[in-house]
């Protein structure tokens, strides 16, 4: 069995509760969880105010099994809502949570301006001013769906901002290849997202069920291996933004079946 910190997104099993979503990790030997959406909520500060619900949350991530809880905000976009990130950054500075997921905030089709990189860069100095113990880690997503585009905002941040490498979007929509994605971003990659997909026959790109689409995936995990990356691999199956997948149990069954014993 592959040797990274297999985990998956609560994007995956939106409406359960934090409890529900470690037995379905337990069932199916997924150590680590990132969090987005909780009890059908992606309000995480709030559904976390119960006191009980904060104490299990605190020791999960006490026994490192939450490292990451997933965002809206968009890294080089004004319009944002500053004090829910803020009150995500407290949450996770006293559960003990690392990292907040954030992403670009503008569509891929846009140019990757200098406004934007300095928006960004601007973004990244309010969030610095919060005093936060947990830091920002951008996800090749939307606007940063390369790698490339990844690697100029690094290139310019003065300090140290963590990737979370989403292999399918710089595969699918910057025809990146793995390595080539990886020799931009190593060495600020703190977890890497996996998912599959295929096109149907409107030339529209359609999530699957891993193994039952086209994406590379176990090529990808070779490449991973080949470079000695143990860190966190996250199951990213979006069943709130595609409920039309199958139940996350399908697709838990199928990653074991498919990329994890290959």
């Amino acid at each position: 069995m592959r040797d990274f910190k297999w985990g998956f997104s609560t994007l995956g099993c939106p409406e359960c509760s934090l409890g529900e979503a470690v037995a379905l990790a337990d069932e199916y030997d997924f150590r680590m969880l990132e969090l987005r959406s909780v009890d059908g909520s992606i309000d995480l500060p709030k559904v976390f105010e119960e006191p009980e619900k904060r104490a299990q949350l605190k020791r999960l991530a006490g026994e490192g099994r939450i490292r990451v809880f997933g965002s809206s905000f968009g890294i080089s976009s004004r319009r944002n809502n500053y004090e829910e990130l803020a009150a995500l950054g407290r949450l996770a500075d006293e559960a003990g949570v690392p990292y907040l997921r954030v992403f670009g905030g503008f569509d891929f089709a846009e140019e990757l301006d200098s406004e934007k990189l300095t928006v960004a860069l601007e973004n990244l100095a309010w969030f610095h001013g919060q005093n936060l113990k947990a830091k920002l880690a951008l996800e090749t997503h939307d606007g940063y769906s390369s790698a490339a585009r990844c690697r100029r905002l690094l290139d310019r941040v003065d300090g140290e901002l963590p990737v979370i490498w989403d292999a399918h979007h710089t595969c699918r929509f910057a025809g990146e290849t793995f390595r080539d994605s990886w020799e931009l971003l190593a060495g600020h990659v703190v977890d890497i997202h996996v998912k599959d997909s295929r096109l149907d026959s409107d030339g529209k790109l359609v999530a699957t069920v891993p193994g039952e689409g086209d994406l590379a995936v176990p090529e990808l995990l070779e490449l991973l291996e080949e470079v000695d990356y143990t860190a966190l691999v996250t199951l990213e199956y979006e069943k709130l933004w595609h409920p039309y997948l199958p139940e996350i149990r399908v697709a838990l069954a199928a990653v074991n079946r498919f990329w994890r014993n290959c």
